[in-house]
């Protein structure tokens, strides 16, 4: 039980302290609670080498979820600050699309520490620390220099926007709750349907992961123009389709096209949805609603092996994949009503007074020339 809560309590941690970290955000600055949350990040983290005991490494792993959040909402904050529009897309699937390349990265490094001692893949943490070195030369306004866009410009906080801020959160929980199905249930549900030991449940695992730092950098570099609902759709299509999939043939030739599926939607669904946020909010509420969002996210992480836990209680492994396609087609769905919600406020943003119409006179130029 303490080696389990010692995986899970990172993320207890980022879904409580997001909120706060986007708060502070927006009242401290961007790059002073980004610089705290990488040396917090750095130590909290590295805890490992010196820990004594579980309790121990519990604690500093809870420390470590909050500069975690502080990171990832301070990070998404500053870039929703520097760009607008298709360049804030590209660069939150950039984003992305390092953090899973990093992923692979870290876990190769990982297991070739583990091989000397246990403690030394809690030595990665420290990389932090050389990224903080970094940040006295970031941008410490809260414009967009590019465009000369004001903090203030953007539609205020009334309840329409907030409402569909919401749903955007719930959407993006749903897409990573979904995702970690895979995390939480994958290993055993490949090894009892289709007999796939440790080294296949790796390369599957990998192979969604590829796929999903691949889509994310497919929205860095893609140059046309497409809305972002577009792209979220599209994520949750494709998140249906693979869960479906390996519900549906759970066997080599099923689950590798499938978990790939997943992976391609979970690398477009949560990029968008994040710079979809950020461009609906002002400056001075972007910290705290970014923060909001992380915080959903995690606590729809942290909520998987419950309701995994409850639906096979009541139902078979395959039903639980099949019926786990149906709900991303529900969240396809619920794209509908956000485009409503944001039709609906741009309605009430136009004005209510409409200009009289300028009568012509029926008076002839001539006649005004003669008189």
């Amino acid at each position: 039980m303490l080696s389990r809560l010692v995986l899970t309590t990172p993320a207890l941690a980022i879904a409580l302290g997001a909120g706060a970290m986007g708060i502070l955000l927006d009242r401290w600055g961007r790059v002073p609670v980004l610089t705290l949350a990488l040396i917090l990040f750095a130590f909290a983290g590295a805890h490992g080498l010196w820990a004594e005991d579980l309790h121990q490494l519990i604690a500093a792993r809870f420390l470590f979820g909050l500069g975690v959040a502080g990171v990832m909402t301070g990070a998404a904050t500053l870039l929703a600050d520097l760009y607008r529009g298709e360049d804030l897309r590209r660069m939150v699937g950039l984003q992305a699309a390092l953090l899973g390349c990093w992923g692979i990265v870290s876990q190769l490094l990982a297991g070739w520490l583990a091989e000397y001692h246990w403690r030394g893949p809690f030595a990665l943490y420290l990389v932090a620390l050389l990224l903080g070195l970094t940040l006295p030369w970031a941008p410490r306004t809260e414009v967009a220099p590019a465009l000369g866009v004001p903090q203030e410009a953007g539609p205020s906080m009334h309840f329409a926007l907030i409402m569909q801020v919401l749903m955007l959160a719930l959407l993006s929980s749903v897409g990573m709750s979904l995702f970690s199905l895979i995390l939480v249930h994958g290993p055993l549900y490949f090894s009892q349907a289709a007999g796939i030991g440790p080294r296949g449940t790796a390369f599957l695992i990998s192979s969604m992961t590829a796929a999903s730092s691949l889509a994310s950098l497919s929205l860095a570099l893609w140059k046309r123009r497409m809305r972002g609902v577009s792209w979220v759709a599209l994520g949750f299509l494709a998140m249906a389709a693979g869960l479906a999939l390996i519900g549906l043939l759970p066997r080599m030739r099923g689950l590798l096209p499938g978990l790939v599926l997943v992976g391609l939607a979970i690398g477009t669904i949560v990029p968008c949805i994040h710079a979809w946020t950020a461009q609906l909010v002002q400056a001075r509420h972007r910290g705290r609603t970014l923060g909001v969002l992380t915080s959903i996210n995690y606590i729809g992480q942290f909520l998987t092996p419950f309701w995994v836990h409850a639906w096979l209680d009541r139902t078979g492994d395959r039903v639980l994949f099949i019926g786990s396609a149906g709900f991303s087609l529900l969240a396809a769905g619920g794209l509908v009503m956000i485009q409503w919600i944001e039709r609906m406020r741009q309605v009430e943003a136009e004005p209510s007074v409409q200009p009289m119409p300028v009568r012509e006179s029926k008076t002839r130029p001539t006649d005004r020339l003669g008189s």
